[in-house]
């Protein structure tokens, strides 16, 4: 019998006898070692990686007969025979790039990297949550703690959007005027530089960011 505590609901109970207590002649427990914890002694079992995988495939599966047969077969689902011929887009008439419009490319390089240095700390943070003493068998706290990731995930948002708007606002000035302005992409050349150098003179500070 599970046990029972009169200070908590039946409910709680049950649900944690389910969890730990294994099921007769078996090692694994009433809800096949769910949740995850190795300190219960819950691990888990093959058979649940294995049907969990088989339910993916199927439901990947139907999901992609079901739009097969709805795309192939007009007579299914919501339209017909008599629907409308949708409308024809209007022709993409290709259209030159001035040379300043090229000299904002390194900005969209930059802050496509910038996005993906912030991604990469998003996931660190979020490792962080789910397994803060280990991170694939190194000890991520003392590479960097959580805090700083913390702080550089914020500001490479700020980095990266910024830097996106600056490339972006310069390609789209000269799509406006129908030309560059004289001397355009050498001053875009200028302020790519003076943006990266004003960068490299921020001083360094000291910080314990253990404490």
């Amino acid at each position: 019998m599970p046990p029972s505590c009169a200070s908590s609901p039946p409910f709680f109970s049950w649900t944690a006898w389910a969890a730990a207590a294994h099921r007769p002649d078996t090692k694994h427990s009433y809800t096949n070692n769910f949740p995850f914890d190795p300190l219960a002694g819950n691990h888990p079992t093959s058979g649940a990686l294995l049907w969990s995988a088989i339910s993916l495939i199927f439901l990947l599966g139907g999901i992609a007969i079901v739009l097969l047969a709805f795309g192939k077969f007009s007579y299914l689902g919501w339209h017909g025979d008599d629907r409308p011929p949708p409308p024809k887009l209007p022709a993409i008439t290709p259209i030159a790039i001035t040379p300043a419009q090229s000299a904002t490319l390194k900005f969209m390089v930059i802050a496509g990297l910038l996005f993906l240095a912030q991604v990469l700390i998003g996931g660190g943070i979020a490792h962080y949550r789910a397994e803060p003493e280990s991170f694939y068998g190194f000890d991520l706290s003392t590479l960097w703690p959580s805090n700083l990731l913390r702080i550089w995930h914020l500001q490479l948002a700020i980095f990266w959007v910024a830097t996106a708007y600056v490339g972006g606002a310069l390609f789209v000035a000269s799509t406006l005027g129908g030309n560059d302005p004289p001397h355009q992409r050498p001053l875009i050349d200028k302020l790519y530089l003076g943006a990266g150098r004003g960068g490299r003179r921020q001083p360094a500070r000291s910080v314990d960011w253990h404490q």
